[in-house]
């Protein structure tokens, strides 16, 4: 059976956490946003819980990361959506590496800036760079609101649009790798 490598490393066993290293067969995706707080750690949240709801977690990589780095926790608003909903966020940021540009199958920023940042950090990544609203239904947002201190129904509409994207982007990686076997 084909699955991700699990392996410890210094600062993964130093942290706590195992670092999984996707092979071959296992589709890799990072959601980015400003920080690293609300928004790409709620879309790694969903999206794992998506494919894992689907038995495809031995297929699927995901990570977030943040353009900037800041210590803030995410506000009372979103963590009481997060668990209302019944996902989970990660209790620890991380900023976006160079190196995850040419790592990852499919990077996700939630709005046009971090898209923008994206392209500055590296200007020809091998990743596959796209918004989030890519994967929504043409009349919908084109940003992901920012939660941060915001009210409830702000949260809920990152969720919307969250748990309305995923599976068009597990089908957009399964399609896309169905698309590279038959060019071979």
């Amino acid at each position: 059976m084909n699955q991700a490598i699990s392996i410890k490393n210094e600062r993964s066993v130093e942290k706590g956490r195992e670092k999984i290293v996707p092979t071959a067969d296992v589709k890799s995706v990072l959601f980015v946003c400003k920080c690293n707080i609300c928004r790409s750690p709620a879309g790694e949240s969903v999206l794992q819980k998506y494919v894992l709801d689907q038995n495809l977690e031995s297929k699927f990589y995901i990570d977030s990361a943040g353009i900037d780095l800041d210590p803030a926790r995410p506000s009372f608003s979103m963590r009481w959506v997060t668990f209302w909903r019944g996902y989970r966020l990660k209790q620890r940021s991380r900023r976006v590496m160079r190196t995850d540009l040419n790592k990852f199958d499919l990077i996700i920023a939630m709005d046009q800036s971090n898209f923008d940042a994206l392209h500055i950090l590296h200007s020809s990544p091998k990743s596959k760079i796209r918004l989030l609203s890519d994967f929504l239904p043409p009349n919908s947002r084109r940003e992901v609101p920012d939660p941060m201190n915001r009210s409830n129904r702000t949260c809920n509409r990152v969720y919307d649009m969250l748990e309305m994207a995923c599976p068009n982007i597990v089908e957009w990686l399964q399609s896309r790798d169905n698309k590279e076997m038959g060019s071979s």
